[in-house]
């Protein structure tokens, strides 16, 4: 038998329009209990389920912050507490970002084709109208993304902003090299070592190869341990990618050759 269960849940929203596509004001979204029990499978139990987004204009800009928080998830193998994200977008520029979300919603209501080509259609939307939101050095924000388990937490923030772009290095094959080449990032993550060792299954199959793993990122810096927690520091700038500091791929020293030995006068002749 299948069931369906919704607790309290509650939705409000104060927005006005904004670039003739844009919802912005204050939406939340309030969820006590959910619960799903298939007929055949695993049964899911949500529970003080919250999700706020903020929005706000300031000339032609936009700047976008949401969150979701759930106080506890159980499933036959997964159980958590404190799961959830803070995110923001900020110097969104409104006209551009209204034009792609227009040309969005055009193909999502004239799709009749299959799956592939809705993704390719898509694709080419962002291809076209997205070069116009990244030239105006938009900031991703990552506050929060992570969840509590009983061996530990997982947490992890970044941010993200790719600056000095314009639409001439943004148009045709060009798009690509010029978004990696200015795209600028910072990550952090740590994860408990006892979650980390849970989430890596080492108990199970494979688990000989994913400790040497680790202790192969612990020997060359990208890993550090602190404590009873794993920690890492990523950063992306023009093209080069740094981890803990160090750089990634490390560097491959080659073996030196032996020395040759000193030059000098012959070895004098030894009477008989």
């Amino acid at each position: 038998r299948q069931s369906l269960l919704l607790a309290d849940l509650r939705f409000n929203a104060a927005t006005r329009q904004a670039f003739g596509a844009l919802a912005i004001g204050h939406t939340a979204l309030t969820l006590g209990r959910l619960a799903v029990t298939p007929a055949n499978g695993t049964s899911l139990l949500l529970q003080g389920l919250s999700l706020d987004s903020d929005s706000s204009v300031q000339g032609d800009y936009v700047d976008l912050r949401g969150q979701l928080a759930v106080d506890r998830i159980q499933s036959a193998q997964f159980a958590a507490t404190r799961a959830g994200y803070a995110v923001s977008f900020t110097h969104l520029h409104g006209p551009s970002l209204a034009a792609l979300l227009q040309a969005m919603r055009r193909t999502q209501r004239n799709l009749g084709a299959g799956r592939g080509a809705a993704a390719l259609q898509m694709l080419a939307i962002f291809r076209q109208y997205g070069g116009a939101v990244l030239a105006h050095e938009p900031v991703l924000q990552i506050t929060r993304i992570g969840f509590v388990m009983p061996e530990g937490e997982l947490r992890l923030s970044a941010r993200v902003t790719v600056p000095a772009l314009t639409g001439a290095n943004l148009s045709g094959d060009a798009a690509l090299a010029a978004v990696t080449r200015n795209l600028q990032a910072v990550a952090d993550l740590r994860v408990d070592t006892a979650l980390a060792d849970k989430l890596l299954g080492r108990s199970g199959q494979g688990a000989a190869l994913l400790q040497a793993q680790m202790q192969q990122l612990e020997r060359v810096g990208y890993l550090r341990r602190d404590g009873s927690a794993y920690s890492t520091h990523i950063d992306y700038q023009a093209g080069n990618l740094r981890i803990n500091g160090l750089p990634y791929p490390p560097a491959v020293q080659s073996a030196a050759p032996p020395a040759a030995p000193p030059a000098g006068p012959p070895p004098a002749a030894v009477p008989r």
